[in-house]
């Protein structure tokens, strides 16, 4: 090849590092011989952290943050509550309920509440066979005419004022239809507005109780007896509830509260408004049948005080319901008498009140890292990196590992900061949990918070998409987790269903995590069910099962996230089969499904018929189809190409830089192979052109010759290692420059070439030499410590391409480095590969025609995946470009328009130059000239240059002797061009034809 044209030596705004490689030789790289994977990536992604340091510590200043609030919060809300006396242990009593006596002696309000109505549900036992006379009704007969009543005001059916005497009892055919009216009229109230429930046609619907009689003796029985099963409106909602002062009491008693505090002593809230008293009901609808059946009993046994007997006379029994007297002893018996709740110790807790806020906090905290560890999966996943990385040795499951560790060790820094941060706010969650349940905690949760990330990384491509469906996912599905743990399935009234959450529930981890904070935060400061040992928690089977689920969803997700990596679809990447796991046993089920007798009659054992069925589903051919499509490829192919396929089939794989023996690769659906039986000898210590168009098969050979691909069939040696066997070897010595540049644009130059150092297994003692050589191998040395994203286009290409240099690889890729660069920065880069490819091996792609011809000295030409032609830039333009090309100018101006002119050309270069092959009809995009092929075999140069000189004179000597000007313009073209067969014209020419 010849020599290159060397560009001028960069300035220092470019990195003047070019000029240290000239004027100091770095001594070469040592080796250790093993990759350093792990060292690499977690020094990478510290290093990327510590560019991200704001947002890095923002993550753990939240923590902080939120904690410090906290016990601001406490210290408010203890002020305030000391302000209000709230604070300190007092003795609350609560108000006494009448039992016995109308309940409307409690009436306070000057008139009588529209709500006054009192409606029971009663019904009979069917097999107690009870008399209905014996419970008679009210201000009739019978136990319910006992019942004492008054009259109450107020709305009935059509909304109109009556006046109507209360307790009233409704039969109910059964326990049951009673039942079921309850839970009609409840729905009925549900379905109302809660403004709507004090309006006369809703709170007169409700019965205020039932009561189900299973026995009920005669009222002359020696032995007196009822039993009875009861109910009452226990409903929480106070509007639920008829203020007609037997479940809901209006009161206000400030009087009473005054005298109260006087005496030294305080009232419990239940004296203040509005208040529910559903015990106290129960108490006073039992008092209500045990009197009316005292009453029932006593009347039918009467003693006359004014008689001087021991007993008395007994009066005939008057009828139930009147007004008769009773005797002294019984008025006594059955005076007023009043329940009252025992009186208990009240105090405001705030820092109880601020704990457990924290059960919804304390998981929004620790999820908040999320984002951050999907920052780093993305980014390498944005920039391609994950793919370069894997081209130069990486194992998926060392990047998986190393990115898990790494992710891991900032969630401990951020738990550490929770922990210190909870403890020193003195916070029970933190002080009376057991340390052995908290690290089993936090531990659970956050190997499931990373494998969540790689199974998030999976669905987004781009660092932005990252960090923002980290934060949707941390919030809220902790939100969610916080709302199913604490109010679904918590303790709160009415919302609750019930306290036990189902074990399914636990299968995603954010709900796992809020359960176990809830049952351990919650339980220690409202109910004083602290976990504080071991042995407590292992008598907890619901906290047990929550911090079990958070090591089982680790580990679920972990093999989710590593399935889908290779199953689901990515900007860079293949996609693998959904049953790709199977590959190694699906030929043997193929086999027992559809029978092996086949293969066996046709000579072949149960192996060899099990791999034709595993090739014949990945698009490998068979030894014989192999061969046959070599033997088709051969007689039609160029005869280098089959200089070239005999060559790499006597030549051995030590004796070469690169050696391809009939490479394939067919993808499975589409009929035309990506690569088609492709054979290249490269040679030790120079560069290798490699052009085709797009689709040609290059990229794929390149993914071939890294690993990221598996050929369908064929063998490839990259400096003597095989690229099937000897993978990790390969790639020790292999640097590879993608088409764009994929680099880290937090980290400098420096931390981005001592990743690949380490990655390619260069001695750690070496790293600062080996990145010194290849910065200033490309003229970056100067620039080393400024970030990747503030180099220039330019700068960050040479930076790509030290990448491939460092650790001295003698084998380099570059997939079109020069792509998208200005005159300046591509003749710098052609200077850069000139030098670097001296003791190393250079395979270079390149749609720049110049460039290959400057640079290489064998160039391959690949067409739809096969080799059409290959062997020096001259020897391929005197092979397949054996011609002249004449371009002449037309003489639009002289003959009036194009036509006219190319007319006039044609005929005169036809009859001067009877060889003379016209190209392009109408001239092409360019209708001002004409061109023209000509056989360099048959015509020389020096006689085209006569011809065409010629005929311009003959157009210059009539115009100057006033000849006609048709004459002078019979030529048709005012100058012309010979230029020697290019190697875009044999480009062109190869792949067209």
């Amino acid at each position: 090849a010849p020599a290159p044209a060397l560009a001028p030596a960069p300035s220092p705004e470019e990195g003047g590092g070019f000029a240290v490689e000239r004027r100091k030789a770095l001594p070469p790289v040592p080796l250790s011989g093993n990759s350093r994977p792990f060292t690499a990536l977690l020094k990478k992604n510290a290093s990327l952290q510590v560019h991200r340091s704001a947002a890095s510590f923002c993550h753990i200043l939240v923590v902080v943050f939120i904690m410090i609030l906290m016990v601001i919060l406490e210290v408010l809300l203890r002020y305030e509550l000391d302000l209000a006396g709230v604070t300190a242990p007092i003795v609350a009593h609560s108000p006494p309920f009448p039992l016995n006596g109308n309940i409307y002696q409690l009436r306070l309000l000057g008139s009588q509440s529209p709500q006054c109505k009192e409606t029971f549900l009663y019904s009979l036992e069917e097999e107690a066979d009870i008399d209905e006379a014996l419970i008679g009704e009210p201000g009739g007969g019978g136990l319910l005419g006992e019942l004492p009543q008054v009259e109450c005001t107020t709305f009935n059916a059509d909304l109109e004022l009556e006046t109507m005497r209360v307790p009233q009892f409704v039969h109910s055919e059964s326990e049951r239809a009673a039942f079921h009216t309850l839970m009609d009229d409840l729905l009925f109230l549900n379905s109302i507005p809660a403004s709507n429930l004090e309006t006369p046609e809703v709170y007169n619907r409700l019965a205020d109780g039932t009561v189900h009689f299973s026995h009920l003796s005669a009222p002359d029985d020696d032995h007196l007896s009822a039993g009875y099963t009861l109910a009452v409106n226990d409903h929480p909602l106070t509007l639920y509830h008829r203020a007609n002062n037997f479940s809901r009491v209006e009161i206000s008693l400030g009087s009473i509260e005054k005298a109260a505090e006087e005496k030294g002593f305080k009232l419990s809230p239940d004296f203040r408004g509005t208040i529910v008293l559903v015990h106290e009901a129960r108490l006073a609808l039992m008092d209500m049948l045990h009197r009316a059946m005292a009453k029932q009993r006593l009347r039918g046994n009467a003693v006359d005080e004014d008689d001087g007997s021991e007993h008395g006379a007994q009066d005939p029994a008057p009828p139930a319901g009147s007004s008769v007297p009773l005797p002294a002893s019984v008025t006594e018996l059955l005076q007023t008498r009043f329940a009252q709740k025992m009186p208990y110790i009240q105090m405001i807790d705030s820092n109880a009140l601020v704990e457990i806020v924290g059960s919804f906090l304390f998981p929004i905290l620790l999820s908040i890292q999320l984002p951050n560890a999907l920052y780093l999966l993305t980014a390498d996943k944005e920039s391609r990196m994950r793919e370069l990385q894997k081209s130069m040795g990486l194992r998926v499951w060392q990047y998986t590992l190393a990115n898990y560790i790494f992710a891991m060790a900032m969630y401990a820094l951020g738990v550490v900061v929770f922990v210190v941060a909870g403890s020193t706010a003195n916070l029970r969650f933190f002080t009376l949990t057991a340390p052995e349940l908290m690290f089993a905690l936090l531990l659970g949760w956050g190997l499931s918070l990373v494998s969540l990330a790689h199974v998030l990384v999976c669905f987004v491509d781009t660092k932005r998409m990252g960090i923002v469906l980290g934060y949707v996912v941390g919030l809220f599905g902790t939100m969610i987790g916080n709302v199913l743990s604490g109010v679904i399935f918590g303790d709160v009234p009415l919302v609750s269903v019930k306290h036990e959450m189902p074990n399914t529930l636990l299968a995603f981890p954010q709900i796992a995590l809020c359960r176990a904070v809830y049952l351990i935060n919650f339980d220690c400061v409202a109910r004083g069910e602290c976990v504080s040992s071991m042995d407590k928690y292992l008598g907890r089977p619901d906290l047990i099962a929550c911090v079990t689920m958070l090591y089982v969803d680790a580990l679920v997700l972990l093999v989710l996230a590593l399935y889908l990596e290779q199953v689901l679809p990515s900007t860079f990447g293949v996609p693998k089969h959904p049953l790709f796991f199977l590959e190694p046993v699906w030929p043997w089920l193929e086999l027992v499904r559809g029978g092996g007798a086949g293969g066996a009659a046709a000579g072949k054992d149960d192996v060899e018929v099990a791999m034709s069925v595993l090739d014949a589903r990945h698009g490998r051919r068979s030894d014989e189809g192999e061969a046959s499509a070599v033997a088709g490829l051969a007689a039609a192919e160029d005869e280098d190409v089959a200089a070239e396929r005999q060559r790499t089939a006597e030549a051995r794989p030590q004796d070469s830089a690169l050696l391809i023996r009939a490479l394939s690769k067919a993808y499975a659906g589409n009929p035309s192979p990506a690569l088609d039986a492709l054979s290249l000898f490269v040679e030790r210590n120079g560069c290798f052109g490699l052009l085709g168009h797009n689709g040609a098969g290059k990229s794929t050979l390149f993914n071939l010759l890294t690993g990221v691909l598996v050929p369908s069939s064929g063998e490839a040696w990259v400096a003597g290692h095989s690229v099937a066997r000897e993978l990790a070897s390969v790639h020790r010595k292999m640097g590879v420059c993608p088409q764009q540049n994929i680099l880290w644009e937090e980290l400098t130059c420096e931390e981005t070439m001592l990743f690949f150092a380490r990655l390619k297994g260069v001695a750690s003692g070496a790293e600062a030499g080996a990145v010194a050589r290849a910065l200033a191998a490309v003229g970056l040395l100067d620039v080393a410590t400024r970030p990747a994203g503030a180099l220039s286009g330019g700068m960050k290409r040479r930076l790509s391409l030290a990448v491939a240099l460092v650790g001295d690889s003698p084998v380099v890729f570059l997939d079109e480095p020069s792509a998208g660069l200005d005159p300046f920065h591509r003749s710098l880069l052609r200077r850069i590969i000139a030098a670097a490819k001296r003791g190393r091996t250079v395979l270079l792609t390149t749609h720049e025609m110049p460039e290959a011809e400057l640079l290489c000295g064998r160039i391959a030409i690949l067409q739809k995946g096969a080799l059409r032609c290959v062997g020096s830039p001259d020897h391929l333009r005197l092979r397949y470009g054996g011609f002249l090309t004449l371009t002449c100018h037309l003489d639009v101006a002289a003959l009036g328009s194009p036509d006219k002119a190319r007319a006039a050309t044609l005929a005169a270069v036809a009859a001067a130059l009877p060889g003379a092959v016209p190209e392009g009809g109408d001239g092409g995009p360019f209708h001002g000239l004409a061109q023209f092929r000509i056989d360099a075999a048959k015509v020389r140069a020096s006689a085209v240059f006569a011809a065409m000189q010629s005929l311009l004179d003959q157009k210059q000597a009539g115009a100057g002797a006033g000849g006609p000007a048709g004459e002078a313009a019979s030529v048709g073209f005012s100058d012309f061009v010979l230029a020697l067969c290019s190697l875009d014209d044999v480009f062109r020419l190869v792949t067209e034809h």
